[in-house]
């Protein structure tokens, strides 16, 4: 199939269901066309669902089937995507001209025809190449298929776009932390023995609901005694026995925004390995706090953290990053950015990490994390959890 841009539909006069201002977007666009500009892209097509949702709006979780918008760089953005997918993302996208493609049709062909109507198929082409949302095969065959064209990849430009948040995203993102808080408190209510995970996660999905999150897009992350040191356990039934400790991660959503929270509880009894492991995950969660703020590097907090669980004799529990920026989401809420050891980036104001010193060894795992804002004046707590494990 040659697309055809007569055949762009497009959303004039429908009710709409919008979750940010003309404004906003129109910021957003500027911001993209200005970093286009400055990589000397001529078009950008976009692909990932929440940079996708970022440029537009458009949400939906149709997320797995071929789709792209395609941004020129004096032009109006025009989205590629199933027929199906037509009237959520005209009724959701301030960008109002759409091509769909029918299911017994080829995306690529039809992705192919449509640059090449719009004048787009030669010149310096962005793409996520490395993406989740692209496969080899079809980046080796645009390649072929549209041999004009250079191609550059942009896996990484909207995704740094997104890591300084804009005021109306950090006020969805605090509301989604009021409902993580709801829902690690039902989660945390629901741990009795005899309960089985099951039961935790609806506790926790049932709270978070009904206060008025969206679905999540991570768990609830849920793991009983020989399970819980797992960290990436989703339930799975497993009956909560005297003695057990229960790893708990979850995370309500507000127009995809996300904040995130990690948390043990510990049924009926906690020595003093537990203490210890209790005491220095609080520890490493409050240095990495204190240590992020504008100006520091991702490397620099995650040192500050890793020091003070070095402090208790107990680094070798420590063995993942300290954190990463969190936000949107449909497959994960975890954005491109981590507090790791030896990165060099910087900490900018508008930035939100979720900061997990969670300590496991092949027994055990304690976990006191938090999301924060960072502000001119330092990290902001946004879930404001108890820094504790609960014992029950």
């Amino acid at each position: 199939m040659t697309a055809s841009t007569t055949n762009i539909a497009t959303g004039t006069g429908l009710e709409k269901s919008l979750v940010f201002p003309r404004e906003e977007y129109a910021a957003r666009m500027a911001r993209t066309r200005a970093a286009m500009a400055e990589q000397g892209i001529d078009t950008l097509v976009v692909m990932g669902p929440e940079d996708l949702y970022y440029l537009t709006g458009y949400r939906s979780m149709g997320f797995f089937a071929w789709q792209a918008l395609i941004v020129r760089a004096d032009g109006t953005p025009v989205m590629l995507s199933r027929d199906l997918e037509r009237r959520i993302y005209l009724n959701n996208s301030w960008a109002e001209e759409y091509l769909a493609y029918d299911d017994h049709q080829d995306p690529v062909t039809t992705f192919v025809g449509l640059l090449h109507d719009l004048g787009a198929q030669t010149g310096r082409i962005g793409i996520p190449s490395s993406g989740l949302s692209i496969s080899a095969n079809d980046v080796a065959r645009l390649a072929r298929e549209l041999p004009g064209a250079t191609w550059h990849d942009t896996t990484t430009l909207l995704p740094g776009l997104r890591l300084v948040k804009s005021e109306l995203e950090i006020a969805k993102i605090r509301q989604a932390a009021e409902f993580t808080r709801i829902g690690m408190h039902a989660a945390v209510e629901a741990c009795v023995v005899g309960n089985t995970e099951n039961d935790v996660a609806a506790a926790c999905l049932d709270a978070m609901i009904r206060a008025g999150s969206e679905d999540p897009s991570l768990g609830p992350l849920v793991g009983a005694g020989f399970r819980a040191p797992f960290g990436h356990a989703a339930w799975e039934r497993t009956r909560l026995g005297d003695g057990d400790l229960i790893f708990i991660e979850c995370g309500g959503a507000m127009n995809r925004y996300h904040a995130g929270a990690m948390r043990t509880v510990a049924l009926g009894r906690m020595d003093d390995t537990r203490r210890r492991l209790e005491a220095a995950s609080r520890d490493g969660l409050n240095a990495g706090l204190a240590a992020l703020k504008p100006g520091a590097t991702s490397g620099e907090v995650d040192a500050a953290a890793r020091a003070a669980v070095e402090k208790h004799g107990l680094g070798e529990y420590f063995n993942h990053r300290s954190g990463y920026s969190i936000g949107l989401g449909f497959r994960t809420w975890i954005e491109g950015m981590s507090l790791r050891p030896h990165d060099d980036t910087v900490i900018t104001e508008g930035m939100v990490l979720h900061v997990v010193p969670a300590l496991s060894d092949d027994v055990t795992m304690m976990a006191i994390s938090e999301t924060a804002l960072v502000t001119a004046g330092g990290a902001e707590p946004l879930v404001n959890l108890e820094k504790q494990v609960w014992v029950r």
